[in-house]
């Protein structure tokens, strides 16, 4: 979106010789500007996401506890595979938590 007014506003600029062209060229020139800040914080954000997926003590830590393996490129919970460890950790704690919550209700009979 900002690429297209900013498009449009050099092509306005360039179109005419009037005073107003200044001022359409120095408005282009800030929707340039906006629009470089607006890609560098969404950039910074997806670095940021991109760190905290990437812990990987924790990441080693969870898939021991969970019994996680690699396989090739994919990760193995018993016997499925993912492509994906988020998907493998989640899957095996939602397992492990439907286990426990059925062995604890065979015990309160």
């Amino acid at each position: 979106m900002a690429a297209l007014l900013t498009s449009a506003l050099l092509n306005s600029a360039n179109g005419s010789a009037r005073p107003g062209a200044t001022t359409a060229m120095s408005e282009a020139a800030q929707a340039v500007n906006l629009y470089r800040c607006v890609l560098a914080a969404l950039n910074s954000v997806e670095r940021r996401k991109d760190e905290e997926s990437l812990d990987p003590s924790g990441d080693s830590a969870a898939m021991q506890m969970l019994e996680i393996t690699r396989d090739g490129a994919k990760y193995r919970y018993r016997t499925y595979l993912y492509d994906k460890l988020d998907d493998a950790l989640n899957y095996a704690r939602l397992e492990t938590e439907r286990e426990s919550k059925s062995a604890n209700a065979m015990g309160t009979y």
